[in-house]
Order: C-alpha cells, then structure tokens, then sequence
C-alpha cells in the first residue's frame, strides 16, 4: 500500500494544481501511518519517515513547476561546527593570503553553539535525510561536534563528517556519537609530501588519530563510522600511492579513494593537479550498520514531542501564507536553492558551500539564525529573489541588506548540490535493513522518489 501510494502520486506531478496535489500527499501519510506503524512497531520513527517521504513528495513537485517560495523543506543541511582551521592549504580561505589579506572573505573565526544548533535542528532536521559536518573550517576543533552528531541522529540524519584530522580530539566520544561517515583527508604517505599542500599540517598525528579511530571501533565492537581515506591527487604525491594504500590498509581505513582536487595553483602555483591516477580501493565492503539504525531509532523518542507536532501540521498552512502561483515553468534551476541548506558555525545562512566575499554589491549571508529571528530561513527575500533569477521569472531588483542584492542574481555556476537525489538509495535502504522480513519502501519507489528530472 505505501509503495502503491507513492507510485500512485507520480502522475500528479504534471496535472494536478499545487493545492490539489498538497491534498493527495496529505491523505497518503494519514494512510500510511497505520499501515507503517504496524510494520514498524514505532509511532514516532513511522510519522518521522512519512514526514521526510512527503517533504520529498512536495519539495520534488515545487523544484519540477520552479517555484520560488517553497513550503517544503530542504533535504540536505550542511553546518560548520567550525569556521576556524590550524592547516593552511593553497585554494583555500584558510591559506596564507587570506589570513594576510582579511578584508577579500568575509569568514570570521568562531565555533557553533549548542544553542544555535538546536534552533536550526528543530526547524529542519524532521524533515532532511542528511546532514553535513563540514565546509570550510575544521570540525574537530569544535569539543561539542560529537553531541551535535548525537542531536542529529536524534531526527534520524545520516551523517558525514571530514577533516584532516590535525587536532586532538576524544576518539571515544566521536565513534560513539552514532557518525556514519568520516571522510580523512591525507594527501601522502610521508610528512615532506603530505606538506606540501596540508601547509602546516603534522601527518604523525593524523597517523595516531586514525589510530585511535580504527581502536574504539574494535573496543566497543562498532561498524561505523565507516572511515574513508581521500587523497587528493597531484603531480607531486602520485608516487606514494602504492605506499598510502599499504598504510591506509594496515591501518583498519575502510576506503581510500584518489580524487582530483580544483585547481590551487594561483594559491600556489608549484601545486599542479593530476587527473591520471583517479582510482578507489575498498578494504572492507559498505553494508548498512543495523545497530546504528537500532541506536538512531531508539534515540528518537527524545524528540517525540515535537516529531508529533511537524507530522501533525498541516501542509497547506506550513507556514502561515500562500505559495506563489505556476506562473513558470520553463528556465534554469539552481539545485541548491531547492535541496539544501548551509549554515556557518556563527549561525549565518549561506545558499551554498561558496565562500563568502566582503562586497559593496552583494549579499552572501541569507539570514542568521539567532534565538529572536523566527523567520523562515529557506525563504527570506534573498532566496526568493535568487530562485526568480534562476528561473526567469521577473525579480523586483530590489536591495536587501545594506543596499546589496543576493550574489546569485550574478551566478551562472549552477551544477548538482553536495548533498543530492543521489543520495536516497542508500538513505532508504539503509532503514529497509532495520526490517529485514519486509522492506518498507521499494526499489521502485525509492527510484520515483530520487528522480527530479521533468
């Protein structure tokens, strides 16, 4: 029945109106959840699942007819725990030139607050598949990023973290955070190449952290976070490939993948990207942590109250106003604008991972999430503004902050987002292994449910 459902929904995506269509998702989750809930055994985890499947039902519907406020939720967060960074690595913000020239990138050190976060969870996590420990700054210099990964399984979110793991940090409390991934990056095999672009980085304690990681696993007899290698590839690190596949598998890594990196040559211009020795070697094969799931599902009572009060809204009041009419449906789409949302560890609302500049003309900061601003921060007037730049549709030209207009007005970098439809197979079958007898969602379904295209 679920998966008929949702089957069932697919051709009202061209035909029907937008309240005709909110109406066909509200009866398929009032129908759903008896149904779930004798699957699952658990009120909470169904209405939780039924609101990110009817979030990805309304949200896929509003990006296909290009709409430019949007009562659907994101399916992707991104967050820096951290804006700080003790590397400084060519092509990045935190690289010498910048720390010498601080009047270019408007990125102030700082690290999130407890506070902050639970404001930004609360109003985004029950409906999100995933979220993002990291941007531009260094997770791990945050002591609290493993209570923030707790908080977000909490809302069951897969998570990803990455770092270069150039800090001491308590392997303990982070493999029990419930992490489901840790991405590592280590550009060599011996401190004199690695060096080289980590710019002050120490690959001895990098080396230990791993260490660490891969020795509470075993202590506590945990399959996640799954840990994942990346090495970045240039003309002056290839040679230690075969060296950094030896260690990464003595070592207990999962993963080591080898993958391009942008082009850092203005930073540093010795730095010459290699694209010939692009490869991935898997130690041990990816299968979804049932205990994790367990654990993830368990801890979501903590969060009942006000799972039940999202599930419980109704989606054509969700937020208090009418949506824009299907006025266009034809022009570009920025994926971002739609799928995900970023937020730096002051608790400022970006529209991408793209650094932010200081300009006289732009705006990159969309919106702050502060205890008394209790707005809707996917649909300030500067996302409204970038969403009809993008699509065509005829945009007011007014100012915003400070007599600045959103940068994406300008933008014409439009590709996938970080976190996007490509993503919920392995989301989706990953709670599927929870219950083994009976997956709850189909191949099919979760196949209507990843593909955007018109």
């Amino acid at each position: 029945m679920l998966n008929a459902s949702i089957e069932n929904i697919q051709p009202l995506y061209k035909s029907a109106t937008l309240p005709f269509f909110l109406s066909a998702v509200e009866k398929f989750s009032t129908e759903s959840l008896p149904l779930l809930l004798q699957e699952t055994n658990n009120l909470h985890y169904s209405q939780l699942l039924l609101l990110k499947i009817t979030n990805l039902l309304v949200l896929k519907y509003q990006f296909l007819h290009r709409h430019e406020h949007l009562l659907a939720r994101p399916f992707g967060l991104l967050v820096d725990p951290s804006n700080s960074c003790p590397l400084r690595c060519p092509g990045c913000l935190h690289n010498t030139y910048f720390r010498q020239h601080k009047n270019i990138i408007d990125w102030p050190d700082g690290l999130l607050s407890l506070d902050t976060f639970k404001l930004f969870l609360k109003q985004y996590a029950p409906y999100a598949l995933y979220m993002h420990f990291f941007n531009w700054g260094e997770p791990l210099l945050n002591k609290n990023t493993p209570q923030f990964i707790k908080m977000a399984k909490g809302f069951c979110l897969d998570t990803v973290l990455s770092s270069n793991l150039n800090v001491k940090f308590n392997a303990d409390d982070l493999v029990h955070s419930g992490l489901d991934f840790l991405i590592m990056s280590v550009d060599g095999a011996t401190q004199e190449t690695y060096q080289r672009y980590r710019q002050g980085g120490d690959l001895e304690l990098v080396i230990s952290n791993i260490k660490k990681l891969v020795a509470a696993k075993k202590k506590y007899n945990m399959q996640s976070p799954r840990l994942l290698w990346q090495f970045l590839t240039f003309e002056h690190n290839v040679s230690e490939i075969p060296l950094a596949k030896e260690m990464a598998q003595n070592l207990g890594v999962d993963v080591i993948t080898f993958n391009e990196p942008y082009d850092v040559s203005w930073g540093d211009p010795s730095l010459a990207a290699d694209n010939k020795h692009l490869e991935k070697t898997i130690f041990s094969e990816y299968t979804p942590d049932t205990q994790n799931v367990a654990r993830t599902i368990e801890s979501i009572e903590s969060n009942s109250s006000h799972i039940e009060k999202c599930y419980n809204q109704n989606w054509h009041t969700a937020d208090g106003k009418d949506n824009s009419p299907l006025t266009v449906t034809h022009g570009n789409r920025c994926p971002w604008l739609y799928k995900n949302l970023v937020m730096d560890a002051l608790g400022r609302i970006l529209p991408c991972c793209y650094v932010p500049e200081k300009s006289d003309k732009y705006d990159y900061i969309f919106s702050t999430v502060t205890p008394t601003n209790h707005q809707d921060h996917f649909n300030t007037d500067c996302f409204i503004e970038a969403r009809k730049k993008i699509i065509g549709s005829q945009t007011t030209g007014a100012p915003y902050h400070d007599e600045k207009i959103p940068y994406c007005m300008d933008c014409n970098n439009r590709k996938v987002a970080n976190i996007d439809t490509d993503n919920f197979s392995k989301y989706f079958n990953k709670y599927n292994s929870a219950h083994s007898f009976k997956p709850l969602l189909s191949e099919t379904s979760i196949n209507l449910l990843a593909n955007w295209s018109n």
